[in-house]
């Protein structure tokens, strides 16, 4: 019974997580912490009155393993506190896979705690609901044409299409290895247009007299390659404008309390130093102290935003006339949702990563 009880309770706190993220913007700790608690107490009470003494060893793994996972997350900016203890109270709930659910599923289960599976398919089904939802916000900021670009001067593109075609259509002449080795001189090797577009001409003539290739089956898989290139430039060029359309400059003493900052604020030898900076940077930090090499930050990128102690530190410098008064933020986007989805998956297939390695 109160293994249902634990189950109903974490589909019930993801499901009301994402009505506050989405209405709000938070996850709050008055949701976050009872759930945490609860979990904790519901799981002692089946390890003493089952006399099941691994799950209380199994609770701890999850719930540690689960914090040490949100928790560098979080230093380097990629997941809100909120979302961190959204994770760790579902864990609390659901330490292992839940028996029950066995008679209806049949999940792919990790060797890893089953909190780490909903992590895992959070991520999974992530980057289609984001990129769906930046789209929406993007395209209400910028023109359609802005999106379009790739369309404009496709000829690159349909370059690179007959030289694929080409290294595609002689392979079976070739071999496989040869084939590689062709595609890989003409794409990477040979710099000139011209010579490629004459290897190419050969290979395609190989292909047509000794391949057993015809010109339709040429020209179809030319199209295809083709579009592919184009949609997949298209998708690039999309995620580049995505980046573009999701930050904006606001000034500093307009600042609020929890806005995340989409650049780098550091002194160093008494210069104010601005810097964007990527994912693998912001690792390279944490693994450093507050003060860096570079300098000492006054506000960086983290998910956790931006507290009134730095707000006044950049208000400082504002004043000091050391520093401009703008700065770009990121704007929020909610991600209890694709918690919600990441449980659901995680409950009815299981580790969608170990499906998809099998």
């Amino acid at each position: 019974m109160l293994t249902w009880v634990m189950l109903i309770l974490a589909l019930g706190g993801a499901v009301a997580a994402s009505y506050t993220d989405l209405k709000r913007g938070i996850i709050p700790n008055k949701l976050s912490f009872p759930l945490f608690f609860a979990g904790v107490a519901g799981n002692l009470a089946v390890a003493i009155t089952g006399g099941d003494t691994a799950l209380l060893l199994d609770l701890l793994k999850a719930v540690a393993a689960t914090f040490l996972v949100g928790y560098a997350l979080w230093l380097v900016g990629g997941m809100a506190a909120g979302d961190v203890k959204e994770f760790l109270f579902l864990a609390a709930l659901l330490p292992r896979y839940p028996e029950v659910l066995l008679r209806h599923f049949t999940p792919a289960l990790a060797w890893y705690p089953f909190p780490l599976s909903i992590f895992v398919n959070s991520f999974l089904v992530a980057f289609p609901f984001l990129y769906i939802y930046a789209l929406i916000l993007a395209l209400r900021r910028m023109p359609l044409k802005h999106f379009l670009e790739p369309l404009y001067s496709p000829q690159e593109k349909l370059r690179t299409a007959v030289y694929l075609t080409a290294a595609y259509s002689v392979t079976p002449v070739l071999g496989g290895a040869a084939g590689i080795a062709f595609a890989a001189a003409v794409l990477l090797l040979i710099r000139r247009d011209a010579v490629r577009l004459v290897a190419s001409g050969a290979a395609l003539g190989a292909a047509l007299i000794w391949g057993g290739a015809d010109i339709l089956q040429l020209f179809r898989h030319y199209l295809f390659i083709s579009l592919v290139l184009i949609l997949f430039s298209m998708f690039l060029h999309s995620l580049k404008m995505l980046r573009q359309a999701l930050k904006r400059e606001v000034r500093i003493t307009a600042l609020e309390e929890g806005a995340i900052p989409a650049e780098e604020i550091y002194i160093r030898n008494g210069e104010v130093i601005r810097e964007e900076k990527g994912i693998l940077d912001k690792i390279k930090d944490c693994m450093s102290s507050g003060t860096m090499k570079r300098g000492t930050r006054i506000a960086g990128t983290s998910a956790a935003g931006l507290t009134w102690e730095q707000i006044a530190s950049l208000r400082r410098l504002v004043e000091e006339g050391k520093l401009e008064d703008r700065i770009k933020v990121k704007e929020r986007m909610p991600f209890a949702p694709v918690i919600l989805l990441g449980l659901i998956t995680a409950l009815v297939f299981g580790d969608m990563g170990r499906l998809v390695r099998s």
